[in-house]
């Protein structure tokens, strides 16, 4: 026997049609377990793919009202998933390279990922400043920013504390 792709990959989804067709037609007894597990998987790939179809339209209607920054995120990222993809459905990206400048492109493209995620997600100048003053004040004057303060008083329930509450 000899190993054929298009027909292997054929027979799943004609056996589930044949299936459906035979619960349509009223002769559900007729379907077989292999066929009806096969309809239950075509069904639950169709609910799966129309769910993902709905939230890429609601995240498209999104995309342009974000900021800049998430907006070079998002797409970028697009950008490498549809070249991971396109890798994996070409068989370029796999276990075992044939090709070292494959195996490099695609070493090359989830590095820059990285770091172009890290870039994007890096502290602000504004930010920066801002914790740098925060630490110069707190090194000028530590009792500002004491940790261990007095007040026992809980600020939600401010008579939780109150020492004549427990008075006898």
């Amino acid at each position: 026997a000899t190993y054929e792709p298009s027909a292997v990959a054929a027979a799943p989804t004609s056996a589930a049609l044949e299936g459906l067709r035979a619960i349509v037609t009223g002769h559900a007894a007729a379907v077989g377990p292999q066929a009806a597990l096969e309809l239950a998987a075509v069904a639950c790939a169709a609910v799966y793919a129309l769910w993902l179809f709905t939230i890429i339209m609601g995240t498209l209607g999104e995309v342009f009202t974000m900021s800049a920054h998430y907006t070079v995120t998002f797409f970028f990222t697009l950008a490498v998933i549809a070249c991971t993809l396109t890798g994996l459905a070409l068989g370029v990206l796999s276990p075992t390279h044939d090709e070292a400048a494959e195996f490099l492109s695609f070493l090359v493209l989830f590095n820059l990922y990285v770091w172009v995620m890290a870039f994007l997600y890096s502290p602000t100048l504004h930010a920066t400043r801002t914790v740098t003053a925060a630490r110069s004040a707190l090194l000028t004057d530590p009792t500002k920013f004491s940790i261990d303060d007095d007040d026992d008083q809980d600020p939600l329930n401010p008579s939780a504390h109150d020492p004549s509450k427990f008075a006898i």
